[in-house]
């Protein structure tokens, strides 16, 4: 019977059959099925399983083809699926399924100047899904969650993992990221946020930071847009030997290793660890390789400086060795900045007798090797202990010559 129906539809469209208002054909089924399919045709060519089509096909169910579903306006299904199954489902308007599914099992969907919305899912397997100028939404909400409010996508039945946007108001134009019903990350007005909801830098994380393939390191870069590859770059990085800081020109230049910090590890505990400044190999707990400037008080039970022989060459003793120290005065004075009593050198003289003992920075600050004076003092000690010995030897030779005279008298 249902197939004689449709058969009889068929013959009117073909036969150029006028009706006017509304056609409808109806199935009817004996007892015990008792089931009925309504289809109506009104004017505008709307067709329908509705009282009242509103677009060229408009279905309470399912619109189902085994190709291709086409359509120069929109397709609606308000309580079912469109599915087109080897072709593709095509509109210049737009493509619904108000309660379940738009699947193009090998092909696409496309949605013209309308939109593309679907309360379920969208599904393209072999193909693209196209909003040409119009929009693709899903009424996910939040997480697990039907709340128009907000829309998402998700990615999976659960609707618990997925982006979603965060709403109006404060959280207009934001993308949360979610897993397992949890935000794991938000972007907001160019910022990208992990573990906190309110980034305030282009990259805020809120938690640990792990690092693990190969030897990986952190760029910071001084520059932006077309400066980003010229400005200066600092690198931290973790080496199989060591963690270092270097700086480098640019991105692509190659630099030089500032701070380095060797640790030992030994059966699964840290025996020791080195800082290096200016060298990649630190030999103790602090190595500089440079000079080192500073203020204040440094306090150490034994100072060492290098002294072995195999670093030195032009080798010569201090001549006038206590002709040179007479020249230099000690004086007691007052430290301008803190206000401290001490006693000292001044630079400036120093520098006249001895150059090599002082050292001037970039402001013109002079400083003196306070340690070197030792070994001018040395040769002045044993210059002075000649000068002890002669007048010793004078003054026996004289105290011989006073008792062989008084003996001659």
């Amino acid at each position: 019977m249902r197939q004689t129906i449709w058969l009889l539809f068929l013959m009117c469209v073909l036969a150029d059959v006028a009706f006017a208002g509304t056609v409808t054909l109806t199935a009817y089924y004996p007892v015990p099925n008792g089931e009925y399919t309504n289809m109506r045709v009104t004017q505008g060519l709307r067709v329908g399983s509705n009282a009242a089509p509103v677009a060229t096909v408009d279905v309470t169910g399912s619109i189902a083809a085994s190709t291709t579903v086409t359509a120069a306006g929109n397709i609606v299904a308000t309580g079912g699926t469109v599915t087109g199954g080897t072709g593709l489902i095509a509109t210049a308007g737009g493509v619904t399924a108000n309660a379940g599914n738009i699947v193009a099992t090998g092909g696409t969907v496309t949605g013209g100047t309308g939109l593309i919305a679907t309360a379920g899912g969208v599904t393209a397997d072999a193909g693209n899904i196209v909003a040409t100028a119009g929009s693709f939404r899903s009424n996910q909400g939040g997480p697990d969650s039907a709340d128009a409010s907000t829309r998402g996508y998700a990615f999976g039945p659960d609707g618990d993992t997925g982006m979603f946007s965060t709403g109006a108001g404060a959280g207009n134009g934001q993308i949360a990221f979610y897993s397992n019903n949890t935000e794991s990350a938000r972007i907001s007005g160019g910022r990208v946020g992990i573990g906190t909801t309110n980034p305030v830098q282009a990259l805020h994380v809120n938690g640990n930071i792990f690092g693990a393939a190969g030897n990986p390191w952190l760029v910071l870069v001084n520059g932006s847009g077309s400066t980003v590859d010229t400005g200066r770059a600092w690198y931290l990085q973790n080496l199989s030997d060591r963690f270092r800081i270097f700086l480098q020109p640019d991105r692509f230049t190659s630099g030089m290793e500032a701070i380095s910090f060797n640790g030992v590890i030994a059966a699964g505990a840290v025996t020791s660890i080195n800082v290096g400044i200016g060298t990649a190999t630190p030999a103790r707990k602090l190595s500089v390789e440079g000079d080192v400037g500073l203020t204040g008080d440094i306090y150490a039970s034994t100072y060492y400086y290098s002294s072995d022989r195999t670093l030195k060459k032009n080798i010569q003793p201090i001549a006038h060795a206590l002709e040179k120290v007479r020249k230099l005065n000690g004086v007691m004075f007052d430290w301008k900045d803190s206000g401290v009593h001490s006693v000292g050198l001044i630079a400036q003289d120093v520098e006249k007798i001895f150059p090599e003992m002082v050292d001037t920075d970039r402001k013109g600050i002079k400083s003196v090797a306070y340690g070197n004076i030792v070994a001018v003092l040395i040769e002045a000690l044993k210059e002075q202990q000649k000068e002890i010995e002669i007048l010793k030897k004078t003054v026996t030779q004289k105290s011989k010559v006073r008792g062989h005279f008084q003996e001659a008298l």
